[in-house]
């Protein structure tokens, strides 16, 4: 269980990482744009940590489950190799889900300025 709570805080640090240093140089420079390269970019880290996180939460709940439905074979179920084929799982299908939406994203057309007017890069202002 505590393999897991690490990793939830792993990722959701990286999820505020993702968009804190837009959002500083936004305080500072009072500049809110962001360009459209790195508007996906931000778009890819953060659609990917968020699914990672979902997926990762489920194989937590499977862990409780399996904890309180079957306790006595608890260990065999879910040991050290199970535990950590459920996170890598997790990170790879955050990763590799991604991929679809922003290539999509960024087929899409757009105006002739390649500048978006947000510090954080969203499904809605794309």
């Amino acid at each position: 269980m505590y393999k897991f709570l690490q990793n939830l805080s792993i990722i959701d640090i990286s999820s505020t990482s993702n968009v804190l240093p837009a959002l500083l140089n936004f305080i500072i420079s009072q500049e809110n744009t962001i360009s459209f390269f790195w508007c996906l970019t931000q778009l890819y880290l953060y659609m990917s940590l968020g699914c990672s996180e979902y997926i990762l939460l489920t194989a937590m709940s499977y862990d409780r489950y399996v904890a309180i439905c079957d306790p006595l074979h608890y260990i065999n179920r879910m040991s050290e190799k199970h535990c950590a084929w459920l996170i890598s799982t997790s990170y790879c299908a955050g990763v590799v889900g991604s991929v679809g939406h922003v290539v999509l994203i960024s087929k899409l057309s757009y105006c002739n300025s390649h500048i978006i007017d947000h510090f954080f890069c969203d499904l809605i202002p794309c």
